[in-house]
């Protein structure tokens, strides 16, 4: 018999991080183990992941429990892949070991899995801070009125969380109908390769059912930790390579010429005329003294990305119209892409 979700957890070298997490699980699942199943992904950890997966084995007794150990490590992208791929539920929910998420998450999402029709995508809504600082830098990544929006709206009220693509890639804040996310894996095979590409499963997902978006908070998403906000590099390509690379993508699966174009040279304006530009200058800078070919390459992939863009004619529904029309009837205005 088919689950209704399948809830997915990768994970590399975080053992007590997983401890916690399947802790959770197993308190929020004592009402629904049967219409759930997990999966445990170890990217080849080299802690002790394996004794926490077989120490809880025994404690999913109403709910089926797999886990996976990969033979070498295949990077975090291609870990939540084999997740995808595997998973049997209707749909699934890959949540990252180390983020919390509070009680009555599960409840929430089952019930809107059940009682939406048509549901292709699921948005936790979810706030964020700096461990390091304690600072909250966001009590609500996604507009809570978007709740009160027309969910069969889904391309729209993408749209309209794409606006800040981080939380559109925030993978635990995002419940994917696992057929669409497959669909989306096989147009773009080679997704794993951008950093960004979970947009892109999402995107698709939007164009071919409802999506709902939660007005309250379900979890929290950890800021300043993760490897690419700490190497030039890494930051470099993502925005001028991968971001870039997701609109060119959304354009070829249906959404606004124009709406793809003003978010790439949204960027180019944040670059130059933003009270960023100064520390974007000296990431670039950084990036041309130490590996020059490799930066070239990626400001010629840049280039031609917003070449493409430029040269394309506008769709003939523009995503102001489009917007419109979704939060037709609902307290949101609709806001200028």
């Amino acid at each position: 018999m088919e689950k209704l979700l399948s809830i997915c957890i990768p994970t590399f070298n975080r053992a007590e991080e997983l401890d916690r997490q399947l802790a959770w699980l197993a308190q929020e699942m004592q009402s629904f183990g049967s219409e759930c199943e997990i999966i445990v992904s170890d990217n080849c950890s080299d802690d002790h992941t394996p004794t926490v997966v077989s120490k809880w084995q025994s404690a999913f007794a109403h709910t089926t429990l797999k886990s996976n150990r990969h033979s070498e490590n295949r990077g975090w992208m291609r870990n939540f892949i084999y997740c995808l791929t595997t998973a049997s539920g209707r749909f699934t929910w890959i949540i990252g070991d180390d983020d919390r998420i509070y009680a009555g998450a599960l409840a929430r999402v089952l019930q809107t899995l059940q009682q939406t029709p048509n549901l292709a995508l699921m948005y936790l809504n979810f706030t964020d801070h700096n461990p390091l600082t304690g600072e909250v830098l966001a009590q609500h990544w996604f507009d809570p009125e978007l709740e009160r929006a027309d969910c069969t709206q889904g391309q729209a009220i993408f749209q309209h969380c794409l606006q800040n693509i981080g939380s559109v890639i925030f993978i635990t804040a995002t419940i994917y109908r696992t057929q669409f996310a497959r669909e989306a894996l096989q147009r773009w095979p080679d997704c794993f390769q951008n950093w960004a590409g979970l947009a892109y499963w999402s995107a698709y997902c939007a164009t071919q059912g409802s999506v709902v978006v939660t007005r309250d908070n379900y979890l929290e998403c950890t800021v300043g930790m993760s490897y690419w906000q700490k190497d030039p590099k890494a930051w470099f390509k993502i925005r001028h390579w991968d971001i870039p690379e997701i609109y060119i993508k959304l354009q070829q699966e249906g959404y606004a010429t124009d709406f793809c174009r003003h978010m790439v040279f949204k960027l180019v304006r944040e670059d130059l005329f933003s009270r960023e530009s100064f520390s974007h200058l000296k990431y670039a800078l950084w990036c041309f003294l130490q590996a020059p070919r490799w930066t070239m390459t990626i400001v010629a992939g840049y280039i031609r990305f917003l070449w493409i863009l430029t040269l394309s004619n506008p769709s003939s529904q523009s995503p102001h119209r489009l917007c419109s029309s979704a939060f037709a009837g609902s307290s949101i205005s609709a806001k200028t892409f």
